[in-house]
């Protein structure tokens, strides 16, 4: 027996039971198919719209997030330059207190100089007059008296003056 073989039988049968099948199947369960089904594509196209409403809403908190982040990158360049300028200002002040301490440290230092070149001045004048009354005393093999020595001692004082003045 061919397998492709039409048989007007079988085929009259088919139709037979075929017809039966939806008869039974729409009296007793058609509609709740149709409602399974119907109820099914409803909540396909509201998952849909879920899904769409999930997408506008990831849509707009990407561009949410995108707005913060270029908010604190902007916040992030703000603070960085007032730390620039702030650090400037330091370094300024400190180079600025640094030049005046030096300048004062020089100024007392040549202070000091001064004061130390006017007492070894004054040292080397009173060792001078000293000298010269005891040169001056070994001179003329006499004892100078006071009145004598505070005369010498101006006179010399004078002359060194002068001589310090013309130098």
């Amino acid at each position: 027996m061919p397998l492709l073989r039409i048989d007007p039988g079988i085929m009259i049968w088919t139709w037979i039971s075929f017809g039966l099948v939806i008869a039974i199947l729409g009296a007793t369960s058609w509609k709740r198919i149709i409602k399974a089904l119907n109820s099914r594509a409803d909540k396909i196209n509201s998952d849909l719209l879920a899904a769409e409403k999930t997408k506008e809403d990831a849509k707009n908190s990407l561009a949410s997030y995108r707005e913060k982040i270029d908010s604190v990158k902007e916040e992030a360049r703000v603070i960085i330059e007032s730390a620039k300028v702030e650090a400037n200002l330091a370094k300024d002040k400190i180079i600025k207190d640094a030049n005046e301490k030096a300048e004062q440290n020089r100024m007392t230092i040549i202070a000091d100089i001064n004061a130390s070149k006017e007492e070894a001045l004054s040292s080397l004048k009173n060792e001078s007059v000293e000298l010269a009354a005891y040169i001056a005393e070994r001179i003329l093999k006499r004892n100078i008296q006071k009145e004598d020595h505070n005369k010498l001692i101006s006179e010399f004082i004078s002359d060194t003056a002068k001589t310090k003045n013309k130098a």
